[in-house]
């Protein structure tokens, strides 16, 4: 069965209340919410406000993108497309209330460590990724889907760069954080490249006379290149090999790319932003060659990945699953629209201002701060009664 979040009815459930229907709901809700209230924060902090972190101030930003924002979009994407891949349900209702709540209480608990011990927080954050596993093992196995069981495998190494964290956090292996970040963000880009290169193609495929090529050799070189990348920014990250890998990956999926491409993309706003947030993975790849050579800082690459790929896919993957997981008209609101543009001027005020100028540091990054607190801030005005209500029904009127 191809890889695909097929887009049909979900079970309806008993009652008025709708947020626990299915993965998705809960999960990208929690995600929006923390993209807002955590980019707040960091804007704030940032300004000279103090903030008291069981992570640390910058150790708590780079760990709640991946391991809070990120994980919490993987989850109600993968809940989602598991029960479409086995046809058997995945977890609703109150076990579903139980996993979404362990997320949000380790979001919370990293900022009461007078109250939670760092034992409590380390052990209440690395629960949540095996629990989630669990979760989608089940159905994995008991529908026979043993191909994506590869997604099992990711969350296993996004806990293990989650232990590493936490070990450095606990005064346990010094300088493991870094490396625990680094492999965090490389499993996020590789399941953003595999997830991709199924779905993006299948996605701008339906718009009317559009044929996206996928060829298979380039397919297999595009995630050999990602696997070597990966190695080398593991073992030897701010080496020239890692550069000469990091240029090889952005040469293979900009490949990738331009074969999906098809200048009626813009006629439809939920297949373009796909097709830039990936643009902006291959931006990270070759941001990355450049600053192993000396070019430019080896955050701007970070941040083409985290502020650019990741921003701007999840925010455009969210959009559409919600809409086709509720019945709902595969068309963006006008808001939804605004917000892929902000989501992307944020990346590019967060990657491009530095690198003309260090002196426009400090307004880039409020600068990027303010649009992706706009571009969430739109997303929720339009998606919390979607997320939170009963499916579509003719006659309703959507905010356009």
């Amino acid at each position: 069965m191809p890889m695909e979040v097929r887009e049909r009815r979900e079970p309806p459930s008993q009652g008025r209340f709708h947020l626990f229907d299915l993965g998705f709901r809960p999960f990208f809700l929690g995600a929006a919410v923390v993209a807002v209230a955590w980019m707040a924060l960091w804007v704030l902090t940032m300004r000279g406000l103090p903030v008291e972190s069981y992570y640390g101030t910058y150790r708590w930003h780079a760990h709640e993108m991946i391991f809070g924002y990120t994980v919490a979009v993987m989850a109600g994407f993968l809940l989602t497309a598991v029960q479409n891949w086995t046809d058997i349900p995945t977890v609703h209702g109150a076990p579903l209330a139980a996993l979404f709540g362990l997320w949000c209480a380790a979001r919370v608990a990293a900022f009461l460590p007078g109250i939670v011990p760092p034992l409590g927080n380390a052990v209440l954050d690395l629960a949540f990724l095996p629990a989630l596993g669990l979760a989608l093992a089940v159905p994995l196995v008991r529908g026979g889907a043993p191909r994506h069981v590869v997604f099992l495998l990711l969350l296993g190494l996004l806990e293990a760069a989650d232990l590493l964290i936490h070990l450095d956090v606990l005064g346990v292996a010094e300088g493991a954080a870094a490396r625990g970040t680094v492999l965090g963000l490389g499993v996020v880009v590789l399941a953003i490249a595999m997830i991709g290169g199924r779905v993006f193609p299948m996605f701008t495929a339906r718009l009317p006379d559009v044929h996206p090529k996928s060829r298979r050799p380039l397919e297999a070189a595009a995630m050999g290149s990602l696997v070597l990348f990966l190695g080398a920014v593991l073992f030897h990250p701010g080496s020239q090999a890692a550069g000469l890998t990091a240029l090889l990956a952005a040469a293979c999926h900009g490949a990738r790319l331009w074969g999906w491409y098809d200048r009626r993309i813009w006629a439809e706003p939920l297949v373009w932003v796909l097709h830039l947030g990936y643009a902006w993975l291959v931006a990270g790849f070759l941001l990355w060659s450049l600053a192993a050579f000396g070019v430019f800082p080896h955050a701007l690459a970070v941040h083409a990945f985290t502020a650019g790929a990741i921003g701007v896919l999840t925010l455009g993957m969210m959009a559409r699953v919600a809409l086709g997981h509720t019945e709902r008209p595969l068309k963006a609101a006008r808001p939804t629209v605004a917000a892929f543009v902000l989501v992307n001027l944020a990346a590019l005020a967060r990657v491009v201002l530095p690198a003309l100028s260090p002196a426009l540091y400090g307004p880039a990054l409020v600068a990027a701060g303010a649009l992706w607190l706009m571009a969430f801030v739109l997303f929720l005005a339009v998606y919390v009664p979607v997320l939170t209500g009963p499916d579509f029904q003719p006659g309703n009127q959507m905010l356009y």
